[in-house]
């Protein structure tokens, strides 16, 4: 069985960050004398994990992206009783049917009639490596409504080199660059992006640029969506349906 839930800020704080002391998950909050754990920074198994390992009715105060927020988090209950034992078995019965439709197809091998494989390999040739041509990487930058975004800063990961989007969104970057170059485009209140320069770089490139979630600190609250029965379940349910 599956449930999914939804996390939801119940009681905002309006502490400030960066008084916390540092602690392994966050920050401690001297004011209600908790930790508060910063789920930014995680991923969405990271957070399933910590949500689904609580005690029931413990009480946490976190700090969250306005995205995180929005997700839906997917988690397996545990199984138990019969059902469990219903599932093993009939993995079993497959394990068994499998084993018997392959030694049913499986030829017929004579021990004393085994032959020797060779593998041949063709013969290595001097080829004469070809340089990647560098290219030209230009394009337009977008807003997530589609509109364009003047006065973006483009720059070569690593490096100092760099330019800004014009007026109409349009940019040309200021050297050509190789494959697997990175160019990260950044603009006030928008996350940055990341591009990653392919082999071929597309002539009408369109980079869109998301505004940056919020941050939100305070108590969390876990919003149960709904719990999806398994297929043993469901099977159950259409054969009560008939009765």
């Amino acid at each position: 069985m599956k449930r999914q839930f939804k996390l939801s800020v119940s009681r905002p704080c309006n502490q400030i960050w960066s008084d916390f002391t540092p602690t392994q998950m966050g920050g401690f909050c001297h004011s209600c004398q908790m930790e508060v754990i910063d789920f930014t920074q995680m991923t969405d198994d990271e957070i399933k994990g910590h949500f689904t390992s609580l005690a029931s009715g413990k009480k946490v105060c976190g700090r969250l992206k306005t995205s995180q927020l929005k997700s839906t988090y997917t988690h397996k209950l545990p199984t138990t009783g019969i059902s469990s034992y219903v599932k093993a078995a009939a993995v079993g019965l497959m394990v068994l049917a499998s084993a018997s439709i392959a030694m049913a197809q499986a030829p017929f091998v004579n021990d004393n009639l085994k032959t020797k494989t060779t593998i041949v390999r063709p013969p290595v040739s001097n080829v004469d490596v070809i340089a990647v041509e560098k290219q030209v990487v230009k394009g337009i930058v977008k807003d997530g409504e589609g509109e364009v975004m003047p006065g973006v800063n483009i720059v070569l990961k690593g490096t100092e080199i760099g330019t800004v989007t014009d007026i109409n969104g349009y940019f040309e970057f200021p050297q050509k660059l190789d494959k697997g170059d990175i160019l990260l485009f950044s603009f006030l209140g928008y996350e940055t992006v990341a591009y990653n320069v392919p082999e071929q770089v597309n002539n009408n490139l369109e980079i869109n640029l998301t505004m940056a979630s919020l941050v939100m600190l305070g108590e969390i609250a876990v919003d149960g969506v709904y719990e999806e029965p398994s297929a043993i379940e469901k099977m159950w349910n259409k054969v009560k349906s008939i009765f």
